[in-house]
């Protein structure tokens, strides 16, 4: 984050930041060519240390990690859900070379609190998929009716959730842009936290070609992610016979369809996203942010 600690400006950017993931306040070039040395590692940790000595005020500092003031107790929390985040990706890596076998799976990502290593003990693991044209539905059954075979499904009324897969949002390949209505900052961000686990046809890359308007709210993120190594490579070709599954899409459509309707909350569906939201993050975050601002003393 680039700014003065003190200014109100980089405090509203800091204490969003900080409801998502560690981050650290810059002043000048001189402090940007620092923080740059040390990811590249041209500078060790002692030395970069000793440039962020001066920082003051709202934002305090303690064995390496940045905090805002009265706020110190999240260093452990923190690295608690590093580690827990770290064995649920392991899961999801697991589970992901298991639905990669469904022909019409192009991408299959991590999101959430997994993604952002801020899981608890007791969190699902949402992931996001992006499916072959004209196969939402299909694709989004098949991986349904794996999921429930390995036991591993996260279930609409399910109380114990704890490393069940949250199949959060589907997409078809046709619409890898996100509309208009969804591009804001929280979309923003989901997209670039999101850790891709499978990757076929270099989807991801398209998917993020398709969703530069990103860039109005973090102009650095696609250059930073681009090129993010994934564990499980393209090693599934699309099969033949993925071309002839559009023809029964109409059917298991119909078939979830009038499942989902008698349940129907806080979904999204169209012929190009499906999103579920068994809890309302977006609503969440943004409330948390808005009372930090006015804790700091930023105007909304």
């Amino acid at each position: 984050i680039h700014g003065k600690h003190n200014h109100e400006e980089t405090r509203a950017t800091f204490s969003r930041s900080e409801i998502y993931s560690p981050a650290i306040i810059i002043k000048n070039m001189r402090e940007a060519e620092k923080l740059g040395a040390f990811i590249s590692e041209k500078i060790s940790r002692k030395e970069f240390e000793k440039v962020l000595k001066g920082v003051r005020g709202p934002v305090e500092q303690k064995d390496g990690w940045y905090f805002m003031s009265g706020r110190e107790k999240l260093i452990g929390k923190r690295l608690k859900r590093r580690k827990e985040s770290a064995r649920k990706l392991e899961i999801a890596y697991k589970v992901a070379d298991v639905l990669s076998s469904v022909p019409t799976a192009l991408l299959i990502g991590v999101s959430g609190g997994v993604s952002l290593h801020n899981a608890e003990k007791n969190d699902d693991i949402d992931i996001f998929v992006i499916a072959k044209k004209n196969t939402i539905w299909l694709t989004r059954i098949s991986i349904v009716l794996l999921l429930l075979f390995r036991g591993k499904y996260r279930k609409r009324l399910d109380r114990k959730v704890a490393d069940k897969i949250c199949l959060n949002m589907l997409i078809d390949e046709k619409g890898l842009t996100f509309p208009n209505e969804r591009q804001d900052l929280y979309t923003a961000h989901e997209i670039v936290q999101m850790k891709p686990i499978f990757n076929r046809n270099k989807t991801y890359e398209k998917f993020l070609g398709q969703n530069t308007w990103v860039l109005g709210f973090m102009p650095n993120a696609l250059e930073k992610i681009k090129d993010k190594r994934l564990k499980i490579k393209d090693r599934k070709k699309l099969s033949a016979i993925a071309y002839l599954l559009p023809a029964v899409e109409f059917l298991v459509k119909e078939i979830q369809l009038w499942y989902i309707k008698r349940h129907m909350s806080r979904e999204t569906i169209s012929g190009e996203m499906l999103a579920f939201h068994p809890l309302n993050n977006k609503e969440k975050i943004m409330q948390a942010y808005d009372a930090r601002l006015k804790k700091y003393g930023q105007k909304i």
